[in-house]
């Protein structure tokens, strides 16, 4: 919660910068020119369900990838001379956290862009998140708040199998002795958010131009893909990409951290994956 709300103005910023990358020059450049003109109040629009909606996504999140690794890990043992088994695992642990998680993830970043769209733009700053729950379910119906739901999807399920399974590898790799500091995992969580993100940014762009309402519902996910394509090239396949970089390293470094605080804490030790 305390990460979202730290750098929730640059997330903000490429939000922004997404939906209308022709007003910006940059990311950074959103961020500023944001701050100056609208003021920075502008920049924390759908603060609140960002920062709350993500605990309990968080939880369901990590919650699901460490119980299936588990399960799998345990499951993988039972046989010898398979390999590449490791990262399989963590790959589709990493798919079924990430996919359950999704359930609270798109509601709460639907409503989370509609408020930071309206907050720093010049009209529907009075906008709140209840208001526009119910305006979007009146309208459009529960399914309204999934809106770019298959964007999303293959946007973080690709996102997290190569954040986690990056990740693990990175962790064994700065182990020293059976070991780990607290450092490496700043390190290794940095680096795999930074790997993951850089990747998958086209997608976020069309998350959120579907979000925002800049793309149609009623096109498919390629016909959206082309849409950007075509009307912005391939600069703008990857607008933003600046600020989702330095957001996911700084986020994944902090939320990998806390995770295996978290397991550390509950007495939880490391499972072995045979290679």
């Amino acid at each position: 919660m305390l990460t979202n709300g730290l750098l929730h103005p640059l997330d903000t910023a490429k939000v922004l910068r997404q939906k209308n990358p022709g007003q910006f020059a940059s990311t950074f450049g959103c961020l500023v020119t944001t701050a100056r003109e609208r003021g920075v109040r502008a920049l924390y629009g759908g603060v609140g369900p960002a920062a709350f909606g993500a605990f309990p996504s968080s939880a369901l999140y990590f919650g699901t990838y460490e119980f299936v690794k588990r399960q799998l890990g345990g499951f993988s043992r039972q046989f010898d001379g398979s390999e590449g088994r490791r990262p399989f695992v963590h790959l589709v642990a990493a798919i079924c956290g990430n996919t359950a998680s999704s359930l609270l993830f798109v509601p709460k970043e639907f409503v989370k862009q509609q408020l930071q769209v309206a907050t720093a733009g010049s009209n529907e700053a009075r906008k709140t998140a209840i208001s526009v729950i119910r305006t979007t379910v009146q309208t459009k119906g529960v399914g309204g708040l999934y809106t770019g739901i298959g964007a999303t999807l293959l946007r973080n399920i690709p996102s997290a199998a190569i954040r986690f399974v990056s990740y693990e590898e990175i962790k064994l790799l700065l182990r020293k002795d059976g070991s780990m500091g607290p450092e490496a995992y700043v390190l290794a969580g940095a680096f795999s958010g930074m790997l993951a993100s850089g990747l998958t940014t086209p997608m976020d762009v069309v998350k959120t131009k579907l979000a925002t309402g800049v793309l149609s519902r009623d096109l498919s996910l390629l016909q959206c893909l082309k849409r950007v394509a075509q009307t912005e090239g391939l600069v703008g396949m990857y607008t933003g990409i600046q600020g989702r970089l330095v957001w996911s390293a700084l986020f994944s470094a902090v939320g990998f951290s806390a995770f295996e605080w978290s397991k550390t804490a509950l007495h939880l030790p490391e499972e072995p994956i045979s290679k």
